[in-house]
């Protein structure tokens, strides 16, 4: 475990050097273009939600659950499991 740490670190640190040996305008660029890019893949998205919610024209339509052995009068039906009363002797 100390040595993931320890490896981590040490990419971070030389990640972290490569940054700082940036121009402040170089780092200006890249910031600027990645939240470009982070902003058009947002309006994107909502864009594609937008689209997907206003062509949706079905409702869901809800009723009530139907038990399937609730009026079935054939003994030789399956009983629920969970319904089955077990008694220890």
């Amino acid at each position: 475990m100390n040595k993931i740490k320890l490896k981590l670190s040490q990419f971070l640190k030389r990640i972290d050097n490569q940054w700082q040996q940036l121009s402040l305008e170089k780092q200006h660029q890249y910031l600027l273009t990645f939240f470009l890019v982070y902003g058009l893949f947002s309006v994107i998205v909502f864009i594609k939600i937008g689209f997907d919610v206003a062509s949706n024209k079905e409702s869901i339509h809800v009723e009530h659950i139907k038990q399937p052995f609730q009026n079935s009068k054939d003994s030789n039906s399956v009983i629920d499991s969970s319904s089955t009363i077990h008694k220890k002797m």
